[in-house]
């Protein structure tokens, strides 16, 4: 859509910068005049400061009725006091102030940012509607859950990288949330018509013609090989070229589980042929160019559980085990031994007689809550890696909250929920101390863009601190199900155990209560989390205790 301007100015010098500016300008010069002509669609509504008869700022405001969506200009003839610029920006949402403008370039300049502001600001309005309809277009399947969501976050990171504007920016955040609208008026769309119809959608909604074309390309392929009109290179608009990398690298990360040293390989060959080659240049930019788990294997520093708990544990995991045996393996650690009575009389085991000795701690807390304990004492300095991340308080309270939850619906042993949850995030260990760089452009991808972490990890690394956590949990031989919920706690799959629910569950609520980027159980499909609503209906008191048992834990543990 052209640029349209509607110009309320009484100043002949001032109208003819605009027109030489801007070919589709409308300059009135009286107030009446300029009110009837608020009801036409304007890209920008500009106005003189001072005007010889009228108050132009009232009108700049009265506009925001009638054009909503418009850039609002405010030209002054001399420097504006401060007092008038503030009125401007407070009361008529001016985001462009230009003074004492000298030629047609200053003016294309201001209107061409105050377009691009209020773009911005359109788009950025549009995106929590958007992300809602996204439970529209990604139930079709439930390994589609969050499909958008996750194109969005991993187009908008290339983007950054790639040092697009903010009002592109923001164009291409909303055009990868609706990039498969057009799928609700084509389920089985065989054919790939969603596009067309996804953009149609776009164009009858007025949103920006960039956000219109990047839904309408975002299946074209740089070689010419896509739909709908099998356009080549760079005639593919550069947001719809972004979109179907982002559309790609989620279907071979998520669909198809590609593991890190293919998934190399499949990006490096989409280049030039799928895909446009500066784009997955970026993206290269931005990965760790080692295979994690090829380094993982290769180092002898792993973390380890102690020789003493590893024993212990290989006891209590068996149908026929001995007491005695197991607290004779753990008197051998006297540190340990008084360690594990204190946490024995706290919140984490719930036992209201107090332990006095480790015969009696073992044989009267049973097998499963003495495990959590060696878990947790073991686990503990394990959770200190970084101070980005307070793993060790995060950790213990979805332990806990996992717990609760277990208990309120009686799917899995509260014990083992605890421990699920203890140790969900122990792989951010491992990636911190082995892929220090790459974590830290994961924390920053997060906190740019309020997302949750394993999907800046799976950009970075194409593989996240949960399935690294899973992987670890496997060497230190746990038994199933704690690897494969830890594993998988993000992003279930469809036939997940109610293990991993609870510790999605317990993670989600407790980043939301802890006010942290959190995934908005947008990777749920819908039909879990209806099933769920009624037992998380009132968790904030679950939350709350919780959160004051791990504060009792962490002063009997001198934390």
């Amino acid at each position: 859509m052209p640029t349209r301007v509607l110009l309320l100015a009484d100043d002949e010098r001032i109208v003819n910068l605009f027109r030489s500016a801007e070919p589709e300008v409308c300059a009135v010069s009286s107030m009446p005049a300029a009110v009837a002509r608020l009801h036409e669609p304007w890209s920008v509504v500009a106005a003189l400061y001072p005007l010889t008869r009228g108050d132009s700022i009232a009108w700049l405001k009265e506009s925001q009725d009638h054009c909503p969506h418009a850039g609002r200009l405010l030209v002054c003839a001399s420097p504006p006091s401060v007092e008038t610029v503030l009125r401007a920006v407070n009361v008529a949402q001016v985001s462009h102030v230009l003074v004492a403008p000298q030629s047609p370039e200053q003016v294309r300049l201001a209107v061409l940012q105050t377009q691009a502001a209020a773009e911005k600001a359109r788009a950025a309005a549009l995106i929590p509607f958007a992300e809602g309809l996204t439970e529209l277009t990604d139930t079709d399947n439930a390994t589609r859950a969050g499909h958008a969501l996750r194109v969005q976050h991993y187009a908008w990171a290339i983007g950054q990288a790639m040092q697009l504007p903010d009002h592109l920016l923001a164009a291409l955040r909303l055009a990868c949330l609706l990039h498969d609208l057009g799928k609700v008026a084509a389920p089985d769309d065989e054919s790939q018509q969603h596009p067309l119809y996804g953009a149609y959608w776009a164009l009858r909604c007025g949103l920006a013609k960039e956000v219109q074309e990047a839904i309408r390309y975002h299946h074209e392929r740089w070689d010419g090989t896509g739909v709908p009109e099998g356009l080549k290179g760079s005639d593919i608009p550069l947001l719809a070229r972004l979109i179907a990398m982002a559309d790609a690298y989620d279907r071979w990360t998520t669909e198809l589980k590609l593991p890190p040293a293919q998934l190399h390989a499949q990006l490096h060959g989409s280049a030039g042929k799928a895909m446009d080659p500066q784009i997955v240049q970026a993206l290269f930019a931005l990965r760790e160019p080692h295979d994690v788990f090829a380094v993982l294997e290769q180092r002898d520093d792993l973390p380890v559980l102690a020789p003493v708990v590893q024993q212990a544990l290989e006891l209590l995991m068996r149908d026929d085990f001995d007491w005695r045996q197991v607290a004779e393996v753990l008197s051998r650690d006297e540190r340990l031994a008084a360690h594990l009575l204190r946490l024995a009389n706290s919140a984490i085991t719930g036992f209201r007689r107090r332990i006095t000795n480790l015969p009696t701690a073992l044989r009267v807390l049973g097998a499963r809550p003495v495990c959590n304990l060696l878990l947790t004492l073991s686990v503990r300095p394990l959770l200190r890696v970084s101070a980005e991340y307070d793993l060790w308080r995060h950790s213990l309270g979805c332990a806990l909250l996992a717990r609760a939850i277990a208990q309120r619906t009686r799917q899995v042993e509260p014990d083992e929920a605890f421990a699920a949850g203890l140790l969900h995030d122990i792989g951010k260990n491992l990636l911190w101390r082995y892929f220090p760089e790459g974590s830290r452009r994961a924390h920053e991808i997060t906190q740019r863009q309020r997302c949750p972490l394993f999907l800046a990890e799976r950009l970075i690394f194409g593989t996240t601190h949960a399935e690294v956590g899973g992987w670890l949990l496997e060497r230190w031989r746990l038994p199933s199900p704690l690897p494969e919920a830890v594993a998988t706690h993000h992003d279930p799959p469809p036939d997940a155990a109610p293990l991993v629910w609870h510790i999605y569950w317990a993670n989600a609520l407790w980043h939301q209560a802890q006010g942290t980027p959190t995934d908005r159980h947008h990777w749920c499909p819908l039909p879990v989390a209806l099933a769920w609503q009624k037992t998380l209906s009132d968790v904030s008191t679950l939350v709350a205790e919780a959160d004051q048992q791990v504060r009792e834990v962490e002063r009997l543990m001198g934390v």
